[in-house]
Formats: C-alpha cells, sequence, structure tokens
C-alpha cells in the first residue's frame, strides 16, 4: 500500500499551495519509484491517494507551465522537475523521505472512520486502524481476529465504567472471556446496551472464533461486510457506555 498519505502528513502538505503539493508529490514519486516524469492524471491519483482536496486542474496544469521549477515534455504532454526543484526538494524532504515509517498504519476508514475512536484511547485508534487496514488489504482472518479483540476491549471498558459493581475477572484476576462477557451485556440492565447491539454481540465473536479455530475456514470479504454497519454502531455505543465518547 502506497505511503503517499504519511508522507502528506508528516510534510504537512495540507497548508501548502497546489504546485508545492504538485512538486513534492513528484519529488517523492521519483525518489521511491523512480518515475521522474508525471501526467495530470499522476497528479489526480496523488491528490486522492494523500486525500487531499482535489484541484482544478486546468488551473494548476496552467501554473505548473508557468513554473521555473517544472519543465515540461511538450511532445507528450508530461512533466519533470527541474534540476534545482531537486535540490531544494531534498533539503526540505530527504530527512521525511528516510524517517522509520514501519510503524505507520495506512487505511483509508473503511470499517471504523477516525471519527467513531478518535480521542478515546491511543491503543483502540491503533487496533481501528488496523482493522481498516486489514480489510483493505483482504487480510479478512487479520481483521475479523482485530474486530474480535477490539469488541472485547470495548465490552470490558463499558462494564468497567457503566456497571463497576459487576464482578468480570475470574478468581485469578484475569477477565472471563469473549462469551460470557457477551451474556452480562445482553443481561445487565446497568449497561443498558441498545436491542440492536445486543443482537449482533456474537455474530462478531463467532466471526473472530472462526478465523482463530476453524482450520479449514478463511474469512471472506462477504462475512465482514455484512457487518460492517452494526459493527461501527456497537463499537461507538459500547466507547459511550465506556465514557470514552462525550
Amino acid at each position: 500500500m502506497t505511503m503517499l498519505p504519511a508522507f502528506a502528513r508528516r510534510s504537512e502538505l495540507q497548508a501548502r499551495t497546489e504546485v508545492e503539493k504538485v512538486l513534492a508529490f513528484a519529488y517523492y514519486s521519483a525518489k521511491t519509484t523512480k518515475q521522474e516524469h508525471f501526467s495530470a492524471n499522476d497528479i489526480t491519483r496523488w491528490f486522492i491517494d494523500a486525500r487531499l482536496h482535489q484541484p482544478n486542474m486546468s488551473r494548476l496544469l496552467k501554473s505548473l507551465k508557468a513554473s521555473r521549477l517544472v519543465v515540461q515534455d511538450k511532445t507528450n504532454g508530461t512533466f519533470r522537475l527541474h534540476a534545482r526543484a531537486d535540490q531544494q526538494l531534498s533539503k526540505a524532504y530527504d530527512e521525511l523521505l528516510h524517517a522509520e515509517t514501519d510503524e505507520e498504519i495506512v487505511h483509508s476508514d473503511t470499517l471504523l472512520p477516525v471519527s467513531v475512536t478518535a480521542s478515546t484511547r491511543g491503543y483502540i485508534e491503533s487496533l481501528a486502524a488496523q482493522i481498516n487496514a486489514a480489510y483493505e488489504t483482504n487480510v479478512f482472518d487479520g481483521c475479523a481476529l482485530l474486530m474480535r479483540r477490539l469488541i472485547e476491549i470495548c465490552l470490558i471498558h463499558a462494564f468497567e465504567h457503566s456497571a463497576p459493581t459487576l464482578n468480570i475477572k475470574k478468581p485469578d484476576g484475569q477477565y472471563v472471556d469473549l462469551a460470557e462477557l457477551i451474556s452480562h451485556a445482553k443481561g445487565n440492565s446497568s449497561l443498558s446496551l441498545s436491542k440492536g447491539t445486543k443482537a449482533c454481540l456474537d455474530d462478531f465473536r463467532v466471526l473472530g472464533n472462526f478465523s482463530a479455530h476453524k482450520i479449514y475456514y478463511n474469512a471472506k470479504r462477504a462475512d465482514i461486510k455484512r457487518v460492517i454497519f452494526e459493527y461501527r454502531a456497537a463499537i461507538e455505543e459500547l466507547l459511550y457506555k465506556a465514557g470514552l465518547k462525550k
């Protein structure tokens, strides 16, 4: 998956002019893919991949043609960076290009939008990002397992906040398993979950269990797509019950 969104965030491209954005994208492309020439279609793709507002292409192309930092190949309509641009951009972006990004989770909010888990807990935000990334890269068994884990964590936080008198731990201090948590969630009046969330909690548990324990089973996109909306609603409700969303 492209790391362009991470590069755009790290270099704060949102605040730059459209031409400056294109220069940064072109430099990134030249250094990471060895693609030195770029077209209007490449520019459009860069803006989409970086999740930035689409520019007026006619106006932008006119500005690029007038820039002294860009050279146009009039035979095929493509562009490349001028040598002086390469020197300037290397000072601005080389450190970012060589920064460690192995732990950056690149995703597109497919299952859980950032707004659902934002400002809750770092590990919850990270799990939500991993769920999205797994689904978007077709790692469906991994996605199902992560979905199960996040439901379990949110249920525990919800119980501890909204039903603190209920004991959800075993004698050894470990939390009870997810099946028992769900049983408590369905019957506990203090937690007071909606009918819809109660009805689908076991679906998420079973989906994760199949991916973890069924030898001949592999989750498919359709298995997860079938529960996306219910899952999103359940996670958001549990975060409110946990006092992690206002």
